[in-house]
């Protein structure tokens, strides 16, 4: 049997960073190779949520993770590597591909194994760095990204859903009834939305006469979660002050479930509310330029716009109720039978 070794380190606090690497392991896991998963200082809370089974093997350092696969790679055993989903740096200060690891990766191929790099999202580039990088992805017998934009910087492989989208309900056994309910959800380590964000999300609420929850998944937001719904005339607030990140991820699914849209700056809380059916509205504070063209790949982008965008109210909540048009069910059936195929490529190298 071969072993497969799998970093899913993330945010300890962020609920989207252990959902989007469950896809990942649940990628691997199909190939019926032996994982070995790089989990680094994350807790028990943040392993709750990751899938993990009693016969993988489970690393907290890093040192003994690569330790154990060059002991692999020496062995008579195919030996394969599988990079981190989620977001990367190309940077002079901090870079995903150093020389030491693409020197590994060039062994591992050698000696038989394959290098697999999915779900991956450069969040800043280095030009100078980024020619490093692609020379690494040379070793890797699959790249993909989840974002068009990182997959222009480098030059180097496809496009395909973020991992978040291979999870979720299944339209059919989602509960049936009206949706009625808007979740917001937002980011905490951003400006605070000017006002008229706020008076475009009471225009849809109006105009589509729902019922208002806001909700972190973040730790960081729960603060910005309870002044949002200050401001939003003291509705219901849902922060994340107890339970694991198992716990949270069916908290917030059954939020998602009953609700007709959420408006939120968070990525995967737009990426799992559209698994659970609801409309993702990437109408943001700021620049929505992470949501927008992580969202393109699965057609979900119709509702991202930084409030900036518009020139008042009227005209941003015309484009929200306009936005609700879309189809998360039928879009995320599409993303997860690309992510399904994608899978199936994924088991092939690594058998």
């Amino acid at each position: 049997m071969p072993n497969v070794f799998v970093a899913v380190t993330g945010q300890e606090d962020n609920l989207g960073d252990s959902v989007l690497r469950r896809g990942l392991i649940n990628a691997v896991r199909s190939s019926g190779a032996r994982l070995h998963v790089l989990t680094g200082r994350n807790s028990a809370s943040y392993r709750s949520a990751l899938g993990l089974h009693a016969d993988d093997t489970v690393y907290e350092s890093s040192a003994a993770w690569f330790s154990a696969f060059d002991r692999s790679v020496l062995s008579s055993v195919r030996t394969h590597f599988v990079f981190n989903a989620g977001e990367a740096r190309i940077e002079k200060a901090h870079s995903y591909m150093g020389a030491k690891l693409v020197a590994r990766l060039a062994w591992a191929r050698a000696r038989g194994g394959s290098v697999l790099h999915t779900g991956i999202g450069v969040r800043a580039a280095a030009e100078r760095r980024t020619a490093r990088v692609r020379l690494g992805l040379r070793t890797c017998s699959l790249v993909t990204w989840r974002d068009q934009v990182s997959a222009d910087i480098t030059g180097v492989g496809r496009v395909e859903p973020d991992w978040a989208f291979s999870l979720g309900q299944d339209a059919d056994a989602r509960p049936s009834g009206e949706r009625t309910r808007l979740v917001v959800s937002m980011r905490g380590d951003r400006d605070e939305p000017a006002p008229l964000w706020y008076s475009a999300v009471r225009g849809l609420v109006e105009a589509e006469n729902l019922e208002v929850v806001v909700a972190s998944q973040v730790v960081r937001d729960n603060e910005r979660a309870r002044h949002v719904a200050s401001e939003l005339g003291g509705v219901p607030v849902s922060t994340w002050d107890s339970g694991d990140h198992a716990d949270r991820e069916r908290e917030m699914r059954e939020l998602f479930a009953g609700s007709r849209a959420v408006v939120s700056d968070r990525l995967h809380a737009l990426a799992i509310g559209a698994t659970e059916g609801a409309v993702p509205l990437g109408f943001t504070g700021g620049s929505p330029e992470k949501v927008r063209r992580t969202l393109a790949v699965a057609g979900l982008d119709g509702g991202c716009a930084g409030v900036a965008e518009y020139r008042d109210a009227e005209h941003a909540v015309q484009a929200l109720r306009a936005a609700l048009e879309m189809d998360p069910a039928a879009r995320c059936a599409e993303a997860r039978t690309r992510l399904t195929a994608l899978s199936s490529d994924m088991a092939q190298l690594l058998s």
